[in-house]
């Protein structure tokens, strides 16, 4: 008897939790969502919506800009737009990482561990490395002020970031 009503508590606190869980995945996109809306051309979502880990990437204006502007004292020149190397790509991710780190929001810039693997790849060719990314990841623990928090912090980093990238904000 005792292991029947554990595993009947344990089956619904594990249905609370996914609701919850469900309940904070729909929120975060919504969330990240409006927030890109805002801030066209800078982080595409390439996760599907049903998931808890939500991937972005920079998107493809700012990967290959199309008129960069270089301010020289008085005058404004154009200059020939370049794609952003995978390196240039990664330091963007990590310097947006690393900045909502030191303001309490804690994100993952997967360039330099696809790198790494990448050496050991380099003889095969079914590998494919994934493009740099941001990774968050969603729980049934957050709370809507979290969530708000994140998207908040987040926002403000990538047009401190990616200001002068993919148009204007």
């Amino acid at each position: 008897r005792a292991a029947l009503a554990s595993l009947t508590r344990l089956q619904n606190t594990e249905k609370q939790l996914l609701n919850k869980l469900n309940a904070n995945r729909t929120l975060l996109y919504q969330l990240l969502g409006s927030m890109l809306e805002e801030m066209v051309n800078k982080l595409v979502i390439t996760s599907q919506d049903i998931s808890p880990i939500v991937i972005l990437q920079l998107s493809p204006s700012v990967i290959h800009p199309t008129s960069p502007n270089s301010k020289s004292s008085s005058t404004t020149t154009t200059t020939k737009p370049h794609k952003l190397s995978r390196e240039e790509q990664i330091t963007l991710l990590d310097t947006i990482s690393n900045t909502c780190l030191d303001k309490g929001i804690a994100l993952i810039s997967t360039g330099k561990s696809t790198n790494a693997m990448n050496k050991d790849w380099e003889t095969s060719t079914h590998f494919v490395t994934p493009p740099p990314s941001l990774k968050l990841t969603v729980s049934a623990v957050h709370t809507k002020e979290h969530l708000e928090e994140c998207v908040r912090v987040l926002g403000e980093v990538v047009k401190e970031v990616l200001g002068s990238f993919g148009g204007d904000v």
